[in-house]
């Protein structure tokens, strides 16, 4: 008999289903009061990320997922939704990031396609809506 009373053995809690004070209660991590899979990204294998319920989730997809963190997303978060691109930088070489935040091949000079900036343009000229060389 301890000084706290009687002392039993008890099995771990599984995630999601045990209520808990101390990590040690759970298979994994007590967070807010129950047994979780993590408590942080670094609990998670790689690729993955720990939600606010406690799980690890695979980022999600552009168009699909809420988000408030790059992290949750395959590519970026803006606005509350996951994306392509926030800034130009985001989408490589030859690439630019459209007003949709989506990545788009630049456009080539002439030709029917129009512009509104530079950053559009292969050239990185858009004169009178139309691509030009420098």
């Amino acid at each position: 008999m301890s000084l706290n009373g009687a002392s039993k053995c008890e099995n771990q809690r599984d995630d999601g289903w045990g209520i808990c004070t101390r990590d040690y209660q759970c298979k994994h991590y007590c967070k807010g009061g129950w047994c979780r899979e993590c408590e942080d990204n670094d609990h998670c294998s790689s690729g993955k990320y720990c939600t606010d319920a406690g799980s690890c989730k695979t980022p999600n997809d552009n168009g699909f997922g809420i988000c408030t963190e790059d992290y949750q997303c395959k590519n970026v978060c803006k606005s509350g939704w996951c994306k392509d691109c926030k800034e130009n930088g985001d989408c490589g070489s030859g690439r630019y990031c459209n007003d949709r935040n989506e990545c788009k091949s630049k456009r080539s000079n002439g030709g029917w396609r129009t512009c509104s900036k530079g950053s559009q343009c292969a050239s990185g000229r858009c004169s009178w809506g139309k691509c030009k060389s420098r």
